[in-house]
């Protein structure tokens, strides 16, 4: 796994590490669009948390509540259901 170095690190802190806070830069989040997703690509709206649910080989989508604000990258292709498009982003800015 590669390793990141950034200039705010805190490395005599045995408890600092990276944020686990909705929506914060570094964080994935699955995410619904839509205009439909290319992996690798950036977006920045028209963005919803979303989730889905698998029932006898049939994949539904859920809407969670929330928009999410800044920038996400595209971390795979886009998987299509009955109500949008769906991936795996993880937040640039």
């Amino acid at each position: 796994m590669a390793s990141v170095i950034r200039g705010n690190d805190n490395f005599d802190s045995s408890s600092v590490g990276p944020s686990t806070d909705l929506g914060a830069v570094g964080t994935y989040a699955v995410l619904g669009r839509y205009g439909g997703f290319n992996a690798g690509s950036l977006y920045s709206s028209g963005l919803t948390y979303s989730g889905w649910h698998v029932h006898v080989a049939e994949v539904y989508s859920q809407y969670a509540s929330g928009t999410p604000s800044g920038t996400w990258r595209a971390m795979g292709q886009e998987f299509r259901t009955d109500r949008q498009t769906l991936t795996v982003a993880v937040r640039v800015s």
